[in-house]
């Protein structure tokens, strides 16, 4: 029985030991890295980030994004409500450039009671524009039909 269950620890801890050391990701990161829900923010400025700001709680736009993604045929692969960040893939339902799990990563800051940044990013820019312009619109016109 020991032979059979160090037979099987043993890849998925040199695996993780070199995912560690490549630096793809931070020990605390390491079990969503290697569940495939890691998402790391891109840095203010670089490609495939686009963010807007909106006169509403983080926690409603949060839920409106999440009914966006419905509406529009997109899976969401990870959520988290207490970081408040949203991991959708399946895009190629609807825009042709991008494979089924190329995933947009989307997070909501609350910049001040009543005033959310949304971040939407993605590795694959022109999804990224694509995305960003389907959830931004879609949610500001939620928001000003109160709907």
């Amino acid at each position: 029985m020991s032979k059979i269950l160090l037979f099987l620890i043993k890849p998925c801890l040199l695996i993780a030991f070199f995912v560690f050391l490549s630096g793809c990701c931070r020990l605390e990161h390491l079990v969503d890295y290697v569940e495939g829900i890691y998402v790391n923010q891109p840095a203010e400025g670089t490609g495939g980030r686009y963010i807007r700001v909106f006169d509403s709680p983080r926690d409603v736009c949060y839920d409106k994004v999440l009914d966006i993604l419905k509406e529009i045929k997109v899976q969401v692969r990870h959520k988290s409500t207490k970081e408040k960040s949203i991991l959708a893939w399946y895009f190629n339902n609807i825009y042709g450039n991008c494979i089924d799990t190329t995933k947009v990563s989307i997070f909501f800051k609350e910049l001040t009671p009543g005033k959310t940044q949304v971040d939407v990013a993605c590795g694959n820019y022109d999804l990224a524009k694509f995305a960003s312009d389907e959830i931004f619109s879609r949610l500001e016109k939620q928001l000003s039909n109160g709907k």
